[in-house]
């Protein structure tokens, strides 16, 4: 029997003696059952993204309330049932006596598709060792040429088999809140949930040569907090512990090589071919860990301006311990197999967090708030030095030593509210930040923030708000303009130095009792005025309307409209190593030249929708409609002037050859999306009801990487470039879904 099963049982046999007396005034009941059908895609695993396939066009629903609260007892019991054939379920149980004590039960099972029937050469797929007959391997190192290559792996990738790529979830939660000992309140809960299943990943067996395996996972987490609170005026205070267990029963993931039989250290390996490389590759997955967290507030009134004060004060630990994997899974590397420098990572991480806020009203009309907060993040894993490590998993290299980012964040912010007249407030703030960091890209970052609202309720039919809020980021970066691990003149996005800028308004108009609409706009702007590369700029514009309007008694109308725009800008550059334009070269200065190039991309969205809620025969039946279109259009555009090397390498040392300007990309993520729904309700009487409704969902993409998509891609002459043979880009559906509900209730 299913662990949902189990669960059920409990719930029902705690719920029985609330439902002896259902003809009582103290008992309400909900419950409703349907079917559906389902005409078209319905294999889709797009459309059945959060759910799971149910292999058939039928599927059976279900949903139960129940509210229990006798007369002149201050028990109650709260019971909830939604089902979707037996594995998509939400069971909840809530018992209590009002002011004493509140139980919680909750069970939750939820999915997430990825791909249905992906075509795999790997074996063992949901374990952590994948494997591909000897025989294939074989075959495949025996190639004489990328073409040939080709030849012989297409009968193989069509004969391959499909695999469900697809996550389940169950979720098992309990608490208890004891509220007797008022002003005191106790309570603990717990959580438990397990992930089991497979997704699409990525493994390589060097420079390029890549793909596609499914992942494993496997792992559970355990939560549970413990919580102590006072509340008596003037004073509020809270004590809470947690501990949350992360356990990965699958640690890495042993895939084979498609290519290889043997373990080899060719040079090839740098290629997109089979020559080189493992015959096995491994790769890690997320480890076992821990994290506890302490944390505690405190509130009360001081005796002076009517000024409440907030302290918070918290600490986390988190911590894993797992064993480092091997070096390399290439036996025919020198020295195989490599030392460690551990036998595990014995990783720690600390958080301290103080937080304090006074809000006061030091005279009528005014408002004041203060807040100091400090954040600091220590990271203190040793770093262990990797006496060699091997590029491509063929060549040795030197040594390595990774390290770690710790900081400290500090805040403080101070904001005054002044109603200028009834009703309309004006607020203005400052916040100062200031960041230190060990081992990141900038040593020090310290941002200005300034705020400015104005909320109105003045007029009886109109509300509106408006804000704008100003920033300024100076980044104390290191000088990258000579040779340095990091292109010369880059600054990483969020540690480099920017302005920006985030304005917004909003409004809601009720001219009438039937008339109801809301409209919002904001803008926002990031600019990286010192960044010479890496991302430039980026601005986000956002536009809302909604409107309900009441027609009738018997017909009400609803719609929206969405706009969302977004863009950005990033430059770059490209350059032979050691010839002109090499910017790590001495003589290299200026960073404005052909070999640039800039790539400005373009997200947009609108999203319509409409509805109408029609009484047909008053209290006896009636029909709602509602429908969404939404359209997404990305874009990117590349642009690069066409260069000339100068004829000695270094005689202009600031020219590179770029022979071409690159193509645009015109369809990134293009979707459009459109749902409509109708629900036909029909009252039979008091406690009875029946709905019929009909659904349509279509989707469709429209995306470069969908363009000449084939399992083993190629290149221009026919040569293997990659071996994406799992095809797990979503597929455009449409739908058609009928279903019918009955619905009991007193």
């Amino acid at each position: 029997m299913k662990r949902w099963a189990y669960f059920f049982c409990i719930c029902v046999l705690l719920v029985l003696p609330a439902a002896r007396g259902m003809a009582a005034d103290d008992v309400s009941w909900k419950a409703s059952v349907g079917m559906e059908y389902f005409g078209g895609d319905e294999d889709n695993a797009k459309f059945n993204e959060y759910r799971y396939q149910t292999n058939s066009d039928f599927g059976v629903f279900t949903n139960i309330n129940l509210y229990s609260a006798p007369e002149g007892s201050n028990l109650y019991r709260k019971f909830l049932l939604n089902a979707r054939t037996q594995e998509d379920l939400d069971l909840r149980l809530q018992q209590g006596s009002f002011g004493v004590y509140r139980f919680n039960l909750k069970f939750n099972r939820m999915g997430h598709n990825f791909a249905y029937d992906a075509p795999t050469l790997y074996s063992g797929n949901g374990t952590d060792v994948l494997t591909i007959p000897d025989a294939v391997q074989t075959d495949l190192q025996s190639s004489t040429s990328t073409t040939n290559l080709v030849s012989r792996l297409t009968p193989y990738v069509d004969a391959a088999k499909a695999i469900d790529l697809s996550l389940k979830r169950d979720t098992f939660a309990t608490g208890l809140e004891w509220m007797a000992m008022d002003p005191f309140t106790f309570g603990f809960d717990f959580s438990h949930e397990d992930r089991d299943g497979g997704r699409p990943f990525g493994g390589t067996f060097g420079f390029g040569n890549a793909v596609e395996i499914p992942e494993p996972i496997d792992y559970t987490t355990t939560d549970y907090k413990m919580k102590a609170e006072y509340a008596a005026k003037p004073y509020y205070a809270n004590l809470n512990y947690g501990h949350s267990t992360f356990n990965n029963h699958d640690l890495s993931v042993l895939y084979d090589n498609p290519f290889r039989i043997t373990d080899s250290t060719s040079a090839s390996a740098y290629s997109l071919n089979y020559a080189g490389g493992p015959s096995t590759g491994r790769t890690s997955l997320p480890p076992d860990n821990t994290y506890d967290s302490i944390n505690a507030t405190l509130s009360t009134l001081l005796p002076m301006y009517n000024t409440r004060m907030t302290a918070n004060i918290a600490y986390g630990y988190s911590k894993q311990d797992d064993d480092l994997m091997p070096v390399t899974t290439n036996t025919a590397v020198a020295g195989y197999p490599l030392p460690l420098p551990a036998n595990s990572v014995d990783a720690q991480v600390n958080n301290r967090l103080y937080d304090l806020t006074l809000t006061s009203r030091p005279m009528e009309k005014l408002d004041v708030k203060v807040r100091y907060k400090y954040d600091q993040h220590n990271n203190k894993t040793d770093e262990l030095t990797i006496a060699n490590y091997v590029r491509t998993d063929a060549t040795i290299e030197g040594s390595s030593t990774p390290t770690y980012v710790s900081y400290i964040k500090r805040i403080a912010e101070l904001e005054l509210a002044y109603e200028l007249m009834d009703r309309t407030t004006l607020t203005v703030g400052y916040e100062k930040e200031t960041n230190s960091f060990s081992n990141g890209s900038a040593d020090s970052e310290d941002e200005d923030i300034y705020k400015i609202s104005l909320n109105s309720r003045a007029l009886d039919w109109a509300t509106g708000r408006l804000s704008l809020e100003y920033f300024k980021k100076d980044s104390d970066y290191p000088d990258y303009t000579a040779a340095n691990a990091e292109l010369p003149w880059m600054r990483k996005f969020y540690a480099a130095s920017k302005d920006g800028l985030k304005a917004s308004a909003a409004a809601t108009l009720m001219p009438n009792d039937k008339l109801n609409v809301n409209l919002e706009l904001s803008y926002g702007k990031d600019d990286y005025k010192d960044s010479e590369f890496g991302l430039q700029d980026d601005r986000n514009y956002t536009g809302t309307v909604d409107a309900d309007y009441e027609v009738n008694k018997r017909l009400t109308l609803n719609a929206f409209y969405t706009y969302e725009n977004q863009k950005s800008m990033q430059r770059s550059r490209q350059w032979t190593p050691s010839s002109a334009g090499d910017p790590y070269s001495a003589t290299f200065s200026d960073v404005s030249d052909p070999s640039n190039w800039t790539l400005e991309v373009t997200d947009i969205v609108n999203t319509i929708g409409l509805g109408a809620e029609v009484g047909i025969i008053e209290d006896l039946l009636d029909l709602d409609l509602d429908g969404t279109y939404s359209k997404s259009n990305s874009k990117a555009d590349f642009g690069s002037a066409v260069g000339i090397a100068p004829a000695s390498p270094y005689s202009n040392p600031n020219m590179d050859n770029n022979a071409f300007v690159p193509l645009d990309f015109g369809n990134i993520d293009d979707t459009r999306m459109l749902t409509v729904n109708t629900r036909l309700n029909y009252k039979l009487s008091k406690a009875w009801s029946t709905t019929l409704g009909y659904q349509y969902q279509r989707w469709a993409i429209d995306d470069y990487q969908y363009d000449g998509y084939t399992p083993i891609m190629v290149t221009g002459s026919g040569a293997y470039n990659a071996l994406l043979s799992m095809d797990t880009l979503y597929k455009p559906y449409k739908v058609n879904t009928v279903y019918v509900t009955a619905t009991y209730s007193f």
